[in-house]
């Protein structure tokens, strides 16, 4: 991260002196926001320094800082978002292997009974590229999303965060424009490989991978593993590390030259962060009866089944 401009609203006026109460007050304003998570950090932060009654200018800051705030909650969903969906490649992964061998076995002995996870692993193939796509749409919304919460610190991210959360852009890019890559259309890329000599000819329809075994993209190999989940959330994690000092020091700097706004520590934790999910707020989506559905692979095929 490399610090970017100050996220003041105005020129700061000189440090006014606290008395021993107010100086005992802020100690706790500061614990309490120390312990605070990064997105309700930069809320609380932002609330408590808003003056009553507010500027226009108090206003389009709070309103940014409001932003960001939400940002930083987003950043964090994708981020679980992306655990879980490197976590059912793993499970769907394992399932396949189980799958490959319980074929080959029973290609010797029964292979009329070899025909089924025949037929489930491709299935369950296709379902692990779906969590590829996933994570590849998590590790995006965290590329968008990171660095406009990181402006409530005044920090923007360096070039090679910037490289990491790009990383897996082509294999997004890839999934979410996969008619322009099928077989048939004019460019379709390294997905589509054609080989044959005088006595065959085929079509390969299948992701580019390098000599290890991994996904690559015009000679850039694309860590959609656990590794790679790794360095993203490592990245996320140190983002929120490297803030919460900085907002904490411009908040303690803003409440000394205004000590008349230092709260009551007891009233800086709102609840906001609980408030805040997403659009839906606290409500559910479920529906009864409706999601009381699931769906199993049966002999290769999707059938309802109760949860």
């Amino acid at each position: 991260m490399k610090s970017s401009v100050s996220n003041g609203s105005k020129a700061s006026a000189p440090a006014t002196a606290l008395t021993a109460e107010q100086e005992a007050q802020l100690t706790g304003v500061k614990r309490v926001l120390g312990a605070l998570t990064t997105p309700a950090l930069i809320y609380e932060a932002a609330r408590i320094r808003l003056p009553i009654p507010p500027t226009e200018a108090d206003k389009t800051q709070f309103r940014n800082h409001y932003g960001y705030a939400v940002a930083a909650v987003k950043v964090m969903a994708y981020v679980h978002m992306m655990r879980e969906a490197n976590k059912e490649r793993v499970r769907i992964g394992r399932a396949i292997d189980k799958m490959d061998q319980k074929s080959r076995q029973l290609a010797l002995i029964d292979p009329m009974g070899a025909i089924t996870p025949s037929v489930e692993a491709p299935m369950m193939a296709g379902l692990q590229e779906l969590e590829l796509h996933k994570f590849a749409i998590a590790v995006n919304r965290i590329r968008i999303l990171l660095p406009h919460a990181l402006k409530a610190a005044g920090f923007s991210l360096n070039k090679a965060d910037r490289d990491t959360l790009e990383e897996f852009e082509e294999l997004r890019h890839f999934y979410e424009h996969i008619e322009n890559h099928l077989p048939g259309k004019p460019n379709p890329g390294p997905s589509v490989v054609e080989e044959g000599d005088d006595t065959y000819w085929r079509i390969i329809f299948q992701l580019p991978l390098d000599s290890t075994g991994q996904i690559s993209f015009n000679g850039k190999t694309i860590q959609v593993d656990s590794r790679g989940a790794t360095r993203v959330q490592t990245l996320v994690e140190r983002a929120w590390w490297q803030m919460a000092p900085s907002i904490i020091a411009e908040t303690e700097k803003h409440l000394r030259t205004h000590p008349d706004r230092i709260p009551d520590p007891r009233t800086v934790d709102s609840g906001w962060e609980v408030k805040i999910g997403g659009a839906l707020v606290l409500r559910s989506s479920y529906r009864p009866g409706e999601d009381d559905l699931d769906w199993e692979l049966v002999n290769g095929v999707l059938v309802p089944v109760p949860i």
